[in-house]
């Protein structure tokens, strides 16, 4: 591997997102607009839709442009890191641009985070590479873990740049963020440093982690049951 990318079918799948959402908006807004001139009320109900779209269309781009922006590429002695500031989902990053050294990595880390919201709970592994100066640099994660729609691709980061530096990969157990809206709004990252959660916890997360996950299936077979027995 000479370089890391985002793999293609979340940067597609990020760029459908955006084209929906933008459309979508564009048509709220010519509607609300048109509405406003035969009745305000109606019109104004419209506009407050549009802007829910245009936050939404905004939190998607942001994830969107980090995936296709995020890149690293492997030289011999050194990697060259290009990583948005969007690539995680519940932290607010700053852009990250440089060329370290293999020699200057101590350690990869890693852990789960789970982020439970209006009874449901969501699961992703963050990784982050530790430097021999004590500095961290969070490189990502991988989201919707024990889901059909997990978003995997960053362990492989992890992965090829401990096999380069020679250097361990430390597991650091499962913390709790704050869940916010549906991990949209008011959601937010626990401190790198908390403490593992124990293993009791840890097994009530992923039961449900595992429910939610299982929410579309059912709801799916409901459907089928309605129409059957209609």
């Amino acid at each position: 591997m000479d370089a890391y990318r985002t793999p293609l079918d979340q940067r597609l799948l990020g760029a459908f997102g955006v084209i929906t959402l933008g459309a979508m908006a564009l048509g709220m807004a010519w509607l609300a607009a048109w509405v406003l001139t035969t009745n305000m009320g109606a019109g104004l109900f419209m506009l407050a839709c549009t802007a829910g779209i245009g936050w939404l269309f905004a939190y998607v781009w942001r994830d969107a442009a980090a995936k296709w922006g995020a890149h690293v590429e492997f030289e011999a002695a050194r990697a060259v890191f290009h990583l948005p500031a969007g690539r995680a989902l519940t932290r607010q990053l700053p852009n990250f641009g440089a060329t370290i050294e293999y020699a200057a990595m101590g350690a990869i880390e890693t852990r789960l985070e789970a982020y439970r919201s209006m009874g449901m709970a969501a699961m992703q592994r963050a990784y982050a590479l530790r430097l021999k100066s004590g500095e961290l640099i969070i490189l990502g994660e991988d989201r919707g873990l024990g889901s059909s729609v997990a978003q995997v691709g960053i362990g492989v980061l992890a992965a090829e740049l401990a096999r380069r530096a020679a250097i361990e990969i430390t597991d650091l157990g499962m913390a709790e963020g704050k869940g916010g809206m549906l991990m949209v709004s008011g959601a937010a990252a626990p401190g790198w440093d908390s403490a593992s959660l124990p293993d009791a916890a840890q097994a009530r997360l992923w039961r449900q982690v595992m429910w939610t996950g299982a929410l579309p299936i059912v709801a799916i077979l409901l459907m089928l049951m309605m129409q059957s027995g209609g």
